[in-house]
């Protein structure tokens, strides 16, 4: 690449459209690339606070918060009596 890089005021840059999704984009940027097109960075913006949203609203919605809380206090008590029985193994000796 034997071009020019531009290092000030980078939010006039536009985002290079090459890949499927680039997440090189500047923050302040009025463009963002997305799919191989460039989009508006407001509706990127809804785009993503609806899908936060959305699969907030599933995960609620399936319980997988209780499952996976739960899931790590079975591990917490699987460890436990792990150590437990290797105490009682070792006192045995």
């Amino acid at each position: 690449d034997n071009g020019l890089i531009q290092k000030t005021d980078v939010i006039y840059t536009k985002p290079k459209t090459d890949k499927w999704i680039s997440f090189k984009s500047k923050f302040y940027a009025p463009e963002k690339a997305l799919f191989g097109m460039t989009f508006s960075t407001y509706w990127i913006n809804v785009l993503v606070i609806w899908s936060m949203t959305i699969i907030i609203a599933i995960v609620l919605y399936l319980d997988w918060l209780k499952k996976l809380i739960d899931a790590i206090d079975k591990f917490r008590e699987y460890r436990m009596y792990i150590r437990k029985e290797k105490k009682e193994k070792k006192k045995n000796l």
